[in-house]
């Protein structure tokens, strides 16, 4: 029989992969550029990509929800993700690009990976 301690580990485990993926995921994600700026061709974040999930976690997102958005284009600036004036919608309207379909090609590149 597991102790509480060890079944604690095991949930938080459980829990850390449904959102952050297989081991390497995120490392793998922070490791692409800035999806914003490659598809509007504005070269303005520098850096590793922060993990965008949308929906997010509590609104039932997981590891395949990730975006990889530069810090600027994540928070950063009167444009960003999180601060754009046509909320969500407008910045994926922006972008030219739905998130399915954003998410969809980083699942492309994680299995190619393999």
């Amino acid at each position: 029989m597991k102790s509480t301690a060890q079944r604690k580990r095991e949930r938080k485990r459980e829990r850390a992969e449904r959102l952050w993926g297989p081991p390497g995921f995120a490392d793998f994600v922070r490791a692409l550029p800035c999806l914003k700026c490659a598809h509007t061709s504005q070269a303005r974040c520098y850096g590793p990509s922060e993990l965008h999930h949308d929906p997010t976690a509590a609104r039932g997102g997981t590891w395949k929800d990730v975006t990889p958005l530069g810090r600027d284009c994540h928070t950063g600036s009167p444009r960003s993700r999180h601060r754009h004036p046509g909320g969500h919608v407008g910045f994926w309207s922006d972008l030219g690009a739905t998130r399915e379909e954003a998410n969809a090609e980083i699942q492309l590149l994680w299995e190619a990976e393999d």
